[in-house]
């Protein structure tokens, strides 16, 4: 919705290594517009382990985005990791 904060159900299962990530740390959210937010709050698992699950939560976009990518960087190994989304 417009104007309220941005969130993302993030859910990492691995076998290979330890999920010791600051999750706020290693997301980035970019919009169609360029724009570049930076993640306020992981509510979920603490860092450690081979299950995490949380919420990722970014602030509101501008007025008017029609895509949003989110990137994790630096995560077992892989320098970046990107998901895109069509807001419609």
């Amino acid at each position: 919705s417009s104007g309220k904060p941005v969130k993302f159900e993030v859910r990492m299962n691995t076998h290979s290594v330890e999920l010791s990530y600051d999750m706020v740390t290693v997301s980035i959210l970019k919009d169609d517009q360029g724009s570049e937010y930076r993640a306020r709050v992981w509510n979920g698992s603490p860092p450690g382990g081979h299950h995490r699950s949380g919420q990722l939560e970014f602030p509101a976009m501008a007025n008017g985005t029609k895509s949003v990518t989110l990137y994790l960087k630096n995560i077992s190994g892989v320098p970046e990791r990107i998901f895109e989304w069509k807001i419609e």
